[in-house]
């Protein structure tokens, strides 16, 4: 093993979570066969290759980290695979070789834009060869080391994780190297989760892919300088088989957000239906919108990375918005939140009005036996919407819906 074995950017707040970086083999960019990094660099150059290439976002492009000789400097390919390994369609690979030397590797580097801050997650997965996934090592390791954004100390050896054939995952960090408790298993996917718990410490959670996880802390060897995490470097050395890595990703923690939406005068089902959550800062700005589908009971739930004071808003297809009153999200969530939405907005402006009550008229005797049901007319919306009813036809029933609600706006 080696001695001393060393992700934020656009934090884009979308559907579940907020992510900050992301990268996959799967992503265009990448081709089964190529190097996602150039090869041939210079014996011990750390600053060479710059030229990988650079799917995702969130991260600077895939770097060489100078091992391996002029000979020996192994490989770092897109492969592909079996899907039935869950690591994807296509996996960033590593091979190094055995030639005896200490720079008889490959390393993969990839350094993210910006620090890694506490109360972020990084999470990638990897696995060994063989077991029908690529071949198998007899000889020398794969890992990770962790890294600041420097190439020299202090930064350049934080902590790493190693694997090597026959034994298990270990760790090296200030206090030396130690075992975890997860086995090198050959084609199996194992599942890491890292996140800083202060300056200087972390937490490492590593899974086998449908097992047990198990979760240790570290202590950076760079701590007495209070150096940051930024970067994340593959490598393989002395190995004679492959190696795997994956679904490299930084974000933030979710939570839960539950509750139930009640759809006013609706006879339809109400299971699977769609409706659009939006949350709102003290003054009123959407800061996340995300999209969620009721149960038979109306029940919901979200998820997000914020915490502390919001509000939340609920609408349908053809009901009217709805404002919460102050919720507070805490690391547990929030649960509780309930909304009944009004019906009638059939255009879709929060307002029941004579516009929707045009296009009912449009539609007035439809049903879900007609061929054109679903289909869009030159009103801009499909007869279905008039429905307000839910009951698979539009009757003086979803006109009396819409008398008894017009004039209403939503918040």
């Amino acid at each position: 093993m080696r001695k001393y074995l060393s992700i934020l950017a656009l934090a884009l707040v979308a559907g579940a979570q907020a992510q900050i970086a992301y990268d996959s083999a799967e992503d265009s960019v990448y081709i089964v066969g190529q190097e996602y990094i150039q090869v041939g660099t210079t014996l011990g150059d750390q600053t060479a290759a710059t030229n990988g290439l650079n799917g995702g976002y969130g991260f600077e492009k895939w770097q060489r980290g100078g091992y391996g000789d002029n000979n020996n400097f192994g490989s770092t390919k897109i492969t592909n695979v079996s899907s039935s390994f869950h690591m994807g369609t296509k996996q960033f690979g590593l091979r190094s070789g055995v030639g005896g030397l200490d720079y008889s590797g490959c390393d993969a580097r990839r350094r993210m834009i910006n620090d890694f801050e506490i109360g972020q997650i990084l999470t990638f997965s990897v696995m060994p060869g063989g077991g029908g996934a690529g071949q198998e090592s007899t000889t020398g390791d794969f890992g990770c080391e962790f890294r600041g954004s420097s190439l020299s100390n202090p930064g350049r050896d934080m902590f790493a994780f190693n694997a090597s054939k026959g034994q298990n995952y270990s760790i090296q960090d200030n206090t030396g190297s130690r075992f975890t408790d997860v086995p090198v298993v050959p084609g199996q996917r194992v599942d890491f989760e890292v996140w800083s718990t202060a300056l200087n410490h972390f937490s490492i959670k590593i899974t086998p892919y449908g097992g047990t996880s198990h979760t240790y802390t570290v202590e950076s060897i760079s701590s007495a300088q209070n150096v940051k995490l930024r970067t994340i470097q593959f490598y393989a050395y002395t190995t004679d088989g492959d190696s795997y890595v994956n679904f490299l990703k930084v974000a933030l923690p979710t939570h839960p957000v539950t509750g139930k939406v009640i759809l006013d005068d609706y006879l339809g089902t109400v299971a699977g239906q769609s409706v659009k959550f939006e949350i709102l800062d003290g003054s009123n700005n959407v800061v996340q919108t995300t999209t969620g589908s009721l149960d038979a009971s109306g029940n919901y739930s979200l998820a997000t990375s914020l915490v502390g004071n919001y509000k939340i808003a609920a609408t349908a297809s053809h009901w009217l918005r709805k404002l919460s009153g102050t919720v507070n999200i805490t690391a547990s969530g929030a649960s509780g939140v309930n909304f009944t939405l009004i019906n009638g907005d059939i255009d879709g402006d929060n307002s029941v009005t004579i516009f929707d009550y045009l296009v009912l008229s449009d539609y007035f005797d439809k049903n879900e036996s007609d061929s054109d049901w679903n289909t869009v007319g030159s009103n801009l919306h499909a007869p279905k919407e008039a429905d307000l009813d839910g009951d698979g036809s539009v009757t003086v029933f979803d006109y009396v819906v819409l008398s008894n609600n017009f004039d209403k706006t939503g918040d």
